[in-house]
């Protein structure tokens, strides 16, 4: 018997009880390099959107959410490279 929606935060990010192989038709397989190079375009284009952003008091929050976007996404792309991601 399995206890399951039993942390916090259940109700949002729902876990997930299935056969291995039955997920895997679901989602597809895994193309490691194909996930890192659609990253590296998301980077870039965040990259160049935060270039063009003005930088006054009115952007002040979108830019400081996009940087921490933009972090994130390097720091995901940096753990999957080493293994540590998915």
């Amino acid at each position: 018997m399995v206890n399951v929606a039993e942390y916090q935060g259940a109700n949002t990010n729902p876990e997930v009880i299935a056969p291995l192989d039955r997920l895997q038709s679901i989602m597809g397989t895994t193309d490691i390099t194909e996930i890192i190079s659609r990253l590296d375009t998301i980077i870039m284009m965040l990259g160049y959107i935060l270039n063009k952003i003005p930088k006054d008091d009115s952007s002040q929050n979108q830019t400081q959410n996009l940087n921490t976007l933009y972090g994130n996404l390097k720091t995901l792309k940096r753990q999957i490279e080493m293994g540590d991601g998915l």
